[in-house]
């Protein structure tokens, strides 16, 4: 067995180090049909080149973060408001 920790010390490989690249993807892997916390914050990202859908993410008072369903009513409620108190 020292034998073998002995051959894999020589290939000493520290990971921190090894540069990674971030795959754009999608940010709402799952959605809410509403939500009962009060929002503070609403984001949509309108569809991408790495992602084909549109994506409303809302930020709750606490500060966690949620993904509606832009297809559900409450969202559309949600959108209208804000677009017309705009």
């Amino acid at each position: 067995m020292l034998k073998y920790n002995m051959k894999l010390q020589q290939f000493n490989i520290n990971y921190h180090f090894i540069p990674f690249t971030v795959i754009p993807r999608c940010r709402c892997l799952k959605t809410r049909k509403f939500v009962r916390v009060p929002i503070t914050e609403v984001k949509v990202d309108e569809p991408r080149p790495h992602c084909n859908r549109r994506e409303v993410i809302v930020t709750l008072k606490d500060g966690r973060e949620q993904c509606l369903d832009p297809e559900s009513k409450f969202t559309k409620e949600l959108l209208k408001k804000l677009g017309s108190s705009r």
